[in-house]
């Protein structure tokens, strides 16, 4: 005798109904029943049996097995309407796990309290989805058991069906329209796909309109390009076009069409989930995404300059909502910002916040990890650089497809909140009329530089992730009986004690060589050099970089940098080795900020000197010139105290005595001689006293000069 199996049909000759059976025990049970439906009465409730009965009587009652009268039905995939499949499909998402729950179904008290848990679910009554189960499982459970039989439905029209007079109500504001057949459909589905389906969005009016203008009208002659209309009983009416698009286009797909698809998933999709769901604890999965902040800065240099506006990355916890990093930038988004963000992430958040004059204590911001799972866009994760960070440090990186922010809620609801915490106090904020016509220039307001503003956000996101009262939060009944609140902290503590999370904590040489962005500094006699800035380190030192470096040459090295502070880099050595270097005091000045602010005052020196190359040119042109003039005035008088060819050839034999002439001369010496010597011959009659008096005179001019560096 066959085995009893799910599924099968049997005939009871006797009563001749037929019979399903839905569920046999595993093992032949005198206490445990299995379960039949009789597929030729009008109840849907399943009926027991033993399995030792349904054996005795196949053997002596007229109980056969025969085929299922189901499968002989049409049920090809490719002949249902998708008006069926949409039916189906609809009806199999509703039932498909209350099926499931067996043999619990098939006991009317559990089935019960299974419909009115869905009924409460789906807002579907319990009747409707008893009804369902019904014809799952006469119809063979499976999901083409619940395609359903259109053609019972309606009055019966078939396609040849032609309407007597015409249908409706007779119209209130004068349309006439006409009496409908097959073309006048043809023609609105074809309106419908030509004129209104379109991303450009027409009104149905105008849809209607162009219908009438190309479809219904007359030509008077073969080349008329000016035809005429026809009358209103000859052309339908725009409520009887408005009343065929409700009843038979798919307001979904419709949606659809005029949206975009990219639009349509963003804006008008069902939502129905969560993005905790199945997120148990903290670190197991983050959210990652920048965005442009909506207040204009200015320089900290200038604060008239204005600079633009900043972006903002945020690293969010999906379980716990804890912003775990952030970077601030004026860079354009790309993966090497979101690295400084994971960086920011997994470093200790007590020194972040110093280095921007922010004390805290560690419980204030319990963050220095990494999650093992990051959902970002499909942008700046998108590079291949990634793939160094998922080999290195395990993060699966899973990006969602463009302009898909819906599906990473939380980041994105994140950055409205930290703006409007500050719209109303800073200055300078982006508003949504900015740029057009007659609205505020919000720039001229703008007074906040890009270090402020950090400094800004992080109070924000301390304020966020420790007072913030999350109200659609949903709390599991263990958080409630711990009492804890809907606060990304307390959320955060309690998954860190009480759930297994998935949270890491990476060393600072993990962090500097695959967060931090790399380069090549070179070793020079005055230090390490890097984007125009000298660097120390200890090892350096004692090796004797430098000196090195002034007897071989210059050598470049690898380093790692951290683009939002330049006071350190990070020399990668072959033997694994990373070693911090500081600046040097001729670099101080730099302390402090970031290679972005180097960057900016570099180029605006750069715009400096050519704004100041033409006065320079000016002030070197009349330079010039006096030179010039200053040398011919020489040559002129080199021409005028020329004496003859041979005086001139022992001049240029004779330099030291003309050397010492010339000292004499510029000194004043010779003519305080030659006034002295004219006093003295007034004084002295015998010419050896004179000699004699002038020769210590002069030895004593001699003396003052030499003691004065004259001569």
């Amino acid at each position: 005798m066959p085995e009893l199996l799910k599924g099968q049909v049997l005939h009871d000759e006797v009563s001749d109904m037929n019979y399903r059976i839905l569920y046999v025990p595993e093992k032949e049970s005198e206490t445990t029943p299995g379960y039949w439906i009789c597929m030729d009465s009008g109840t849907n409730v399943p009926k027991p049996f033993f399995t030792d009965d349904i054996k005795l009587r196949i053997n002596t009652s007229g109980l056969v097995f025969i085929t299922d009268p189901w499968l002989s039905a049409d049920t090809d995939e490719n002949s249902l309407s998708q008006a069926s499949i949409a039916v189906r499909d609809k009806v199999y998402e509703l039932i498909k796990d209350i099926v499931a729950q067996e043999p619990d179904i098939y006991d009317i008290h559990k089935r019960s309290a299974l419909l009115k848990e869905k009924e409460t679910q789906s807002g579907v009554k319990s009747n409707n989805l008893y009804n369902y189960l019904g014809q799952w499982w006469r119809n063979g459970m499976n999901r083409n058991a619940l395609i359903p039989k259109l053609s019972n439905c309606g009055t019966g029209r078939g396609p040849d069906f032609q309407a007597k007079k015409k249908l409706g109500r007779p119209g209130k504001k004068g349309e006439n329209g006409k009496i409908l057949n097959q073309e006048d459909f043809d023609h609105f589905h074809n309106a419908i796909d030509k004129y209104y389906l379109k991303d450009t969005r027409p009104s149905l009016k105008k849809a209607y309109n162009q219908m009438i203008t190309h479809m219904y009208t007359r030509k008077k002659f073969a080349d008329d390009t000016d035809p005429e209309q026809l009358p209103e009983n000859e052309k339908p009416s725009y409520m009887q076009f408005y009343y065929w698009v409700r009843k038979n286009c798919d307001v979904v797909e419709k949606k659809r069409r005029r949206s975009g698809e990219g639009k349509y998933e963003l804006k008008h999709r069902g939502i129905t989930g969560r993005s905790e769901t199945k997120v148990y604890g903290p670190g197991m999965v983050g959210q990652i995404d920048a965005t442009i902040g909506d207040f204009y800065l200015v320089s900290e240099l200038d604060r008239n300059q204005f600079i633009g506006r900043p972006v903002v990355f945020f690293l969010k916890d999906v379980r716990t909502r804890m912003i775990m990093g952030l970077y601030i930038t004026l860079d354009n988004a790309s993966w090497r910002c979101a690295l400084m963000t994971l960086k920011n992430a997994a470093e200790d958040k007590v020194e972040f916040c110093r280095r921007y004059g922010i004390h805290i204590k560690p419980e204030d911001w319990p963050c220095h990890h990494l999650p093992v799972s990051i959902t970002a866009d499909n942008g700046e994760m998108g590079d291949k650089g990634v793939e160094a960070l998922i080999t290195s440090l395990g993060i699966t990186i899973e990006n969602t497809p463009p302009y898909r922010g819906d599906l990473k809620a939380i980041i994105e609801n994140n950055f409205n909140l930290h703006h409007m915490m500050m719209k109303d106090v800073v200055p300078g904020y982006v508003d949504k009329d900015a740029g057009q016509r007659g609205s505020k220039d919000r720039k001229q307001e703008a007074c906040i530089d890009l270090k402020t503003f950090a400094r800004l956000i992080i109070r924000s996101v301390l304020y966020y992730n420790n007072s913030h009262y999350m109200a659609d939060y949903e709390r599991t009944p263990e958080m409630r009986e711990h009492g804890i609140r809907p606060i990304p902290r307390e959320l955060w503590n309690y998954g860190m004690q009480y759930v297994t999370g998935a949270l890491r904590t990476v060393s600072p040489d993990v962090i500097c060589r695959h967060l931090l962005e790399p380069g090549q500094a070179s070793v020079t006699e005055k230090g390490i050099v890097y984007n125009g800035l000298y660097y120390t380190c200890e090892k350096a030192v004692q090796e004797m970089w430098y000196d090195k470096a002034r007897i071989n040459g210059r050598w470049k090295v690898s380093i790692t940098a951290d683009p939002s502070c330049v006071d350190h880099i990070y020399l990668i050595l072959p033997e694994n080795e990373t070693v911090r270097c500081s600046l040097l005091e001729r670099s101080d000045l730099y302390s402090g900020r970031s290679e972005a602010d180097i960057a900016r005052c570099k180029e605006e020196d750069s715009r400096e000197k050519a704004a100041y190359a033409q006065e320079e040119e000016k002030a070197l042109n009349h330079l010039t010139l006096e030179i010039e003039k200053e040398v011919k005035r020489c040559e002129g008088e080199k021409r005028r105290d020329a004496k003859n060819s041979v005086s001139a050839a022992l001049k240029k034999n004779n330099v030291n005595a003309q050397r010492k002439k010339e000292k004499d001369h510029l000194s004043g010496a010779d003519t305080a001689r030659q006034r002295q010597k004219e006093m003295m011959m007034d004084q002295y009659e015998d010419p050896e006293e004179y000699e004699t008096a002038r020769s210590a005179i002069d030895e004593s001019i001699d003396q003052v000069l030499k003691d004065s560096g004259l001569l």
